[in-house]
């Protein structure tokens, strides 16, 4: 078809693939447009659109913008609730979805989706669209194995879907509560034996358990169980949301671990021979749902044009995905591709968020006075009216962390990480949250995985920059590595000995390591020596040897090995033979050995030298004061007027002058 021509017939795959993106378009808007004040009237313009058609595109752009902002997650619950009163398959669609992303999330330690996703099937389950059944399985996987995530997510959903669960379920909440006392006892046992006086502080061989941060939490949810009605300050539904009677809510009954699929080919466009067919069906249906309304074609223009700013943005954080899985994919690419849409959607907000503040920076303020605007037109230094406003919240790095934190999280594997951070056009000076990120990331997660190393060396490979911000983190780190837990600890030394190993950054680094009792805490020698033997690891006792010896690094594992005083020698030698390293005190014990005589040595020698400073000290005096005496020599020189004496000298003497004779003949 020519550039520019319209198709208009119903059977081209032209006018088809229009009609799919006027419906992708017209759905994203109003889905982005919902609120707890439009939620009457956005709902009956979604259900004028083809939602048999396009349940996929609603189902995929609801779990969008739930996860992008989930405080509105109860909105978007009583939207999916009213839809799927009169279109069930919708509503099955989407719960679907959810279990399998919340599957997902869960198997990767995704705490923030899982938070997200968890908190979605408490409202579907307060909204009567998913079965309670789903809520209690949820919990009580959540609660199997507590561990801190676990359990802060078992909280959080608890809050939400408690209300709904105390009147369909109570006995199954009470055994909830009974698990969440057994876990705060054991928390408490534990402080009190990590308090006995013969506990062994930082004793790496303690059985792992919930932290004692967890016990806030828990506390916090069980003070929500004991209000009467429980859960009084956390409603199952607000009045402006409980649109559905009871009667007409339809229920799935979809567990946990049951069989489901994604249906992912709903999502993306796909020819249709019997399109006229279909749409003279669903014409049918909308009517029979919303009654002949005249303004239905207007209502559809509008919700497809209203928005349409919004929706280009989404069309290149989601279009390519929808059209490379237009060949059909498995259920596990259908997560995925929604994972890498979520995180475009993110990334999308917080471009956005930045223009919209780089624009008030520029924008005139409003009653500019003429003066102001003459002044500094005349200094040349903004144009006329305009100030300039600096905004201190720091709301543009808070988006940015946010969204470098969902990339990272739906990144496959590091290259696609990689690639996506590269992609955002981090601004300059901000290359430093990056780093800071990555490291986060890493030291969150339960153990170490060599996806954040491996990301945080290909950051380096590709820039000097990260390459030093990186040196720099591992310098904040260890200064500060008080004020993290055990395995966050664990987690960030073993991230920094993937990088040294892999020579991703230099060694450099670990020129700011002192090992001595007046430079180290507990938290700091516990970091170092994983560091070590993760080295050790790594490289082998050997290779560690050849680097740490290599006279040409000598200065820079000066504070490994210190030799500045006994002490601090002896010091490091038993460390590093209580860490399992004592081979690299080979060279410190035999310093230690020597120290006397060679410590004599230094003693002599500085004396000698100091006895000959003295010595060329005093000779340079004397002779500076004995030139000074021969400057007097110049007096004597004035004796030379004595001379002039020699004519008494002669007239006293035997000879005499003839003149002198004559006249004293003259005078006899």
């Amino acid at each position: 078809m020519p550039r520019g021509e319209v198709a208009t017939d119903p059977n081209s795959e032209a006018y088809q693939r229009v009609q799919w993106e006027n419906l992708r378009k017209g759905i994203n808007g109003l889905v982005n447009r919902v609120s707890v004040a439009n939620v009457a009237s956005v709902v009956p313009k979604l259900l004028h659109l083809n939602l048999v058609r396009g349940r996929g595109l609603l189902a995929r752009a609801v779990m969008k913008a739930q996860l992008a902002s989930p405080g509105f997650t109860h909105v978007y619950a009583a939207v999916v609730s009213v839809i799927n009163t009169r279109l069930p398959a919708v509503g099955e669609l989407l719960v679907k979805r959810v279990v399998l992303r919340f599957r997902r999330a869960y198997r990767r330690n995704d705490k923030v989706s899982s938070v997200a996703l968890a908190r979605f099937i408490a409202h579907l389950v307060n909204q009567g669209v998913a079965h309670e059944l789903l809520a209690l399985q949820l919990v009580t996987l959540l609660l199997d194995k507590p561990t801190d995530s676990s359990v802060e997510v078992a909280a959080a959903f608890m809050k939400e879907a408690g209300a709904t669960l105390v009147k369909e379920a109570p006995k199954a909440v009470a055994a909830v509560f009974e698990t969440l006392r057994a876990i705060l006892s054991e928390v408490a046992s534990a402080r009190r034996s990590s308090a006995a006086p013969d506990a062994v502080p930082g004793d790496e061989t303690a059985p792992a358990a919930v932290s004692t941060r967890v016990r806030v939490v828990i506390e916090d949810v069980m003070s929500a169980y004991r209000t009467a009605p429980p859960f009084k300050d956390f409603p199952a539904r607000l009045p402006e949301l409980d649109l559905v009677e009871e009667e007409d809510q339809i229920c799935h009954d979809i567990g946990l671990d049951d069989v489901v699929a994604a249906q992912s080919e709903l999502d993306v466009f796909r020819h249709d021979p019997q399109f006229e067919a279909g749409e003279r069906a669903w014409e049918e249906a909308r009517k029979a749902i919303l009654g002949d309304e005249s303004g239905s074609e207007s209502d559809d223009e509008s919700g497809g044009s209203d928005d349409e700013d919004d929706e280009d943005n989404e069309d290149g954080a989601g279009g390519d995905q929808a059209r490379a899985g237009s060949a059909g994919a498995a259920s596990d690419a259908g997560d995925e591709s929604e994972d890498e849409g979520a995180a475009g959607a993110t990334m999308v907000e917080g471009a956005e968020a930045a223009r919209a503040n780089a624009a008030a920076a520029a924008a005139p303020p409003v009653g500019a006075s003429s003066s102001s605007s003459s002044s500094s037109s005349s200094a040349g230094a903004a144009p006329s009216g305009q100030t300039q406003i600096q905004d201190y919240t720091e709301q543009d790095v808070v988006n940015l962390r946010r969204t470098l934190y969902l990339t990272i999280m739906n990144s496959l594997d590091f290259e696609e990480g990689t690639h996506k951070i590269m992609k955002l056009d981090i601004p300059s000076g901000l290359e430093s949250e990056v780093a800071n990120m990555v490291v986060e990331c890493c030291s969150q997660e339960k153990t170490f995985k060599r996806f954040y190393g491996l990301m945080a060396a290909r950051f380096c490979l590709i820039s000097q920059v990260y390459q030093d911000l990186f040196v720099e983190a591992f310098a904040k780190y260890l200064a500060t590595i008080h004020r993290l837990e055990l395995n966050r600890l664990r987690n960030v030394a073993r991230f920094f000995a993937h990088l040294l190993h892999s020579d991703a950054i230099p060694w450099t680094a670990l020129s700011v390591v002192h090992i001595s009792e007046a430079e180290t805490t507990s938290s700091s020698r516990i970091f170092i020596k994983i560091l070590l033997q993760e080295l050790a690891s790594y490289v082998g006792v050997s290779g560690l040897k050849a680097r740490f010896f290599d006279p040409d690094m000598a200065e820079t594992f000066r504070g490994l090995f210190p030799k500045a005083n006994l002490r601090d020698t002896r010091y490091s030698i038993n460390y590093f033979t209580q860490i399992g390293l004592g081979a690299l005190t080979e060279e410190s014990r035999q310093w230690l050995v020597d120290a006397p005589r060679i410590l004599a040595e230094q003693r002599a020698k500085a004396a000698a030298e100091a006895a000959a400073n003295a010595r060329r000290a005093r000779s340079d005096s004397y002779d500076s004061y004995s030139s000074y005496d021969s400057y007097s020599s110049y007096d004597s020189y004035s004796s030379y007027d004595s001379y002039s004496s020699y004519d008494s000298y002669s007239s006293s003497g035997g000879s005499r002058s003839p003149e002198r004779a004559s006249k004293a003949a003259k005078e006899a």
